[in-house]
């Protein structure tokens, strides 16, 4: 990731809440989806954890659009901006990882816990990378989908902090819509 921003190629953001909360650990069939998104670019490999495979396919996809994938979680309490498949691996695995939003963020380095990060997550991350180092500004991130507003929120305000993150980060995000 680093030598893709120095050499200021395309960098793709990723978030990891899928990989530790959203997807099964055990291995599942293809998504019927899966077989067009990768064909050409790799198989799904149904004897894999479900988790895992699909943080390898999105990485795969943002490689085959020419840029690099940064797949960003938490291992041992640090943040690590662009996980190699042995780390993507063991975050898949973590026992009782945390699912980090921009408010766990300190609580996760405080405990040295492993978390999977969610939109809110991802984006606090950046805007801390590019706060210590202003070269490695990631300005591009992609996800399934973000939070919305619930229903009855005027009862009950309930609006998620990805809203919040996203109306103050200077990073495109990129959704499939709201959850």
């Amino acid at each position: 990731v680093r030598d893709a921003l120095d050499a200021r190629r395309p960098v793709v953001a990723l978030e990891t809440a899928v990989l530790t909360h959203g997807l099964p650990r055990e291995p599942m069939a293809a998504p019927p989806c899966a077989g067009e998104q990768l064909r050409g670019l790799r198989a799904w490999r149904s004897d894999q954890p479900a988790n895992l495979e699909l943080s390898r396919a999105m990485a795969e996809v943002v490689r085959a659009g020419g840029a690099v994938p940064a797949t960003i979680g938490m291992l041992d309490g640090m943040i690590v901006v662009g996980l190699d498949d042995d780390e993507l691996a063991a975050l898949g695995r973590a026992e009782r990882p945390l699912k980090l939003s921009s408010r766990d963020l300190a609580i996760g380095v405080a405990t040295r816990a492993a978390g999977g990060t969610t939109v809110a997550g991802t984006l606090a991350a950046l805007r801390v990378l590019r706060g210590v180092d202003p070269s490695c500004a990631i300005q591009v991130f992609a996800t399934g989908g973000i939070g919305g507003v619930h229903r009855g929120w005027t009862e009950r305000p309930d609006a998620s902090a990805d809203l919040l993150e996203i109306a103050g980060s200077p990073v495109c995000v990129v959704s499939a819509g709201a959850k």
